[in-house]
């Protein structure tokens, strides 16, 4: 083995998340509808609605991983978040649903 060879990257460790792009879809649809959802309500809805199990705190991460953040301090406007950054948002999930889905049968 060549000490000078550059190492291979470190394995992922942990579970693998079950929450897909399209399940962080459904729940970002859900939260322009109604802003203040709690991550519990929204752990309910991915469970009910997509039969999606996990927790808040795996919620919070990926929420966190899109800006997304669940602070209720103020009630949200309908308008805040303009078509532009929705659509934005869309296509990031749909981008990485793609690249999650490489290599996959």
């Amino acid at each position: 083995a060549d000490p000078d060879a550059p190492k291979p990257p470190p394995k992922k460790r942990g579970r693998k998340s079950e929450i897909t792009p399209e399940a962080l879809l459904h729940l970002l649809e859900k939260l322009e509808t109604n802003s203040t959802l709690t991550l519990k309500l929204m752990v309910k809805l991915l469970d009910d609605d997509l039969n999606i199990i996990t927790s808040t705190s795996a919620l919070d991460r990926r929420l966190a991983d899109m800006a997304v953040s669940c602070k209720n301090t103020t009630t949200t406007p309908l308008n805040s978040n303009p078509a532009e950054v929705i659509k934005k948002r869309q296509e990031y999930l749909q981008q990485l649903s793609r690249y999650e889905n490489m290599g996959r049968p």
